[in-house]
């Protein structure tokens, strides 16, 4: 199906921003996760708690677009609340209608997989990745400053 650049673009922008708005948390070895975790507060208090991979998000945000009244999410074999969840029986990688509404070949899907899992690459680094590649303005969005801890770091503390 052939759709308008514009179309792509408010897609693809959509996408960027959820990765951007620092309201997900990140996951690996899965699209969509869902665990029981310690409240940050009341440590004795479990809650679930839903983590996405940078894929996992693209899903989340197609979902919200095309089916807003109906998850396309569903528990993986026998694993829920508590586990892997697919999308549209996808686990691992977007269904072939995410990758056609976001016009994302097999290399993106591998390339964006490997800085999820293999480099650990945070939602603010894939969102850069995916705005110097599609073209878009760079974000203003301060990335954490990561400081590298050596022994001299340490005497002065």
């Amino acid at each position: 199906m052939k759709i308008s650049k514009a179309t792509l673009k408010k897609r693809r922008l959509a996408w960027i921003t959820a990765l951007e708005s620092k309201t997900m948390n990140q996951t690996t070895g899965s699209l969509c996760l869902i665990e029981y975790v310690r409240g940050h507060r009341d440590k004795t208090t479990m809650k679930l708690q839903e983590s996405f991979c940078c894929l996992g998000v693209a899903c989340a945000v197609y979902n919200a677009e095309v089916s807003p009244n109906h998850t396309l999410w569903a528990p993986a074999r026998s694993s829920a609340p508590n586990g892997r969840y697919s999308f549209e029986d996808e686990v691992l990688e977007p269904s072939h209608a995410v990758r056609e509404y976001y016009q994302m070949s097999d290399a993106d899907v591998s390339h964006l997989v490997h800085m999820n899992d293999e480099d650990h690459a945070s939602f603010l680094e894939i969102a850069d990745y995916l705005r110097e590649y599609w073209g878009f303005k760079p974000s203003n969005i301060q990335h954490p400053v990561h400081t590298e801890i050596t022994d001299d770091t340490i005497g002065s503390w």
